[in-house]
């Protein structure tokens, strides 16, 4: 009887104790969604140079799948992050070669670009590049930001595809890519990837 009541004992303290842990774990979730969901679309790109990491890229993708079938034909964005060790970036549009007008014609047609660095989706090159200053409340919003890295909103055009792949290339570096998606990432199949 006493190990009868030891036990019950036991399974009642378990169960109390856990309910609140559940609760409390709930409602940090709760408060931090938009984190958690931002955390979620961003991805990581190192491009290293005898193991020393030389070019760190953050991206995060901005994506709201809608209720609707089709995919959204909105164009694709993302703020995106960029730091190169021993440089001091002044403007992410110099280092893609993107055009301030965002002229594409224009852009097409510019043969002296700057290609030491490539940043491309699928790839294309980005339609535009918008700075983002270090105090704009974008930045709050995302779960990954440095104090040393410069960030950009970077808008391609619109990719009929599930899957996109954003590839950071470096001429000294070599290159780097990341995998996002328009559907949860367990969806897509292995032929997919």
């Amino acid at each position: 009887m006493l190990k009868f009541t030891l036990v019950v004992l036991g399974i009642i303290l378990m169960v109390g104790c856990s309910s609140k842990e559940k609760k409390a774990l709930m409602k940090e979730f709760v408060s931090k969604k938009s984190y958690y969901k931002t955390l979620q679309n961003t991805e990581k790109i190192l491009l290293t140079e005898n193991n020393v990491t030389k070019a760190v890229l953050t991206a995060t993708y901005f994506y709201t799948p809608t209720l609707k079938s089709s995919i959204s034909k909105d164009d694709e964005k993302f703020i995106v992050g960029l730091y190169l060790e021993g440089e001091e970036i002044t403007s992410l549009s110099d280092i893609w070669g993107v055009l301030k007008d965002s002229d594409l014609k224009k852009q097409e047609s510019n043969k002296t670009m700057n290609e030491e660095f490539v940043l491309t989706l699928n790839g294309k090159k980005p339609l535009r590049i918008e700075k983002i200053a270090a105090d704009d409340s974008r930045l709050k919003k995302l779960s990954f930001v440095t104090e040393w890295s410069t960030y950009a909103l970077v808008t391609f055009k619109h990719v009929n595809s599930k899957q996109l792949v954003l590839q950071f290339k470096s001429k000294q570096f070599g290159k780097g890519s990341a995998i996002f998606s328009k559907v949860a990432k367990y969806v897509l199949t292995g032929d997919s990837i």
